[in-house]
C-alpha cells in the first residue's frame, strides 16, 4: 500500500495533479488538507467553510481576556475559533463578495450554533458582512 501510495505521488507530480488526499495527509480528521501542487512541491493549504458572526462593539466583551491570554479589542484583527491553534493567522474569505481579510485566532468560541467562527468588529467591517456570513477560513 505504501509503495503504491509513493509510485501515485511521484507520478501526479509529473502530471501536475493533486497528489494526496486530506485523509491520507492529516490523521486526526479534524479539517480537510488537500494537496496543491505547485512547481513540483506539494504544500498543504489547510481550510474550513462555514458560516461566521462577529462580537464585541458593546456586547461587553471588548477589554475582557481571550483564551490566549490577550484583552480582546474589537478594533484589532482578532478572531475565536475552536478548531486551530492560538494565535494562528488566518485568511478569512466572504463567499458572497469575494473580500478577504486576515485575522490572528486569539480566543475559543464560537458558543453559538452552526458556527464555525466569531471575528472582531474589525474584520466584520472588512468583510463587508452583516449579522452572519459565509466565509472560508484558510491557514
Amino acid at each position: 500500500m505504501r509503495k503504491m501510495l509513493i509510485v501515485g505521488t511521484l507520478l501526479s507530480l509529473m502530471r501536475g495533479t493533486p497528489a494526496l488526499a486530506a485523509h491520507h495527509l492529516n490523521h486526526h480528521h479534524i479539517h480537510p488538507i488537500p494537496a496543491i501542487v505547485k512547481r513540483v512541491v506539494i504544500a498543504p493549504l489547510r481550510y474550513l467553510r462555514g458560516m461566521a458572526s462577529w462580537y464585541g462593539g458593546g456586547d461587553g466583551f471588548d477589554g475582557a481576556r481571550t483564551a490566549s491570554g490577550v484583552p480582546f479589542d474589537t478594533y484589532k484583527p482578532m478572531c475565536a475559533m475552536r478548531y486551530i491553534k492560538l494565535k494562528t493567522w488566518v485568511t478569512i474569505k466572504n463567499i458572497d463578495n469575494g473580500l478577504t481579510t486576515r485575522c490572528r485566532i486569539m480566543d475559543r468560541g464560537p458558543y453559538a450554533g452552526g458556527r464555525i467562527i466569531d471575528l472582531s468588529y474589525a474584520v466584520k467591517r472588512n468583510l463587508q458582512m452583516g449579522g452572519t456570513a459565509l466565509v472560508e477560513v484558510v491557514w
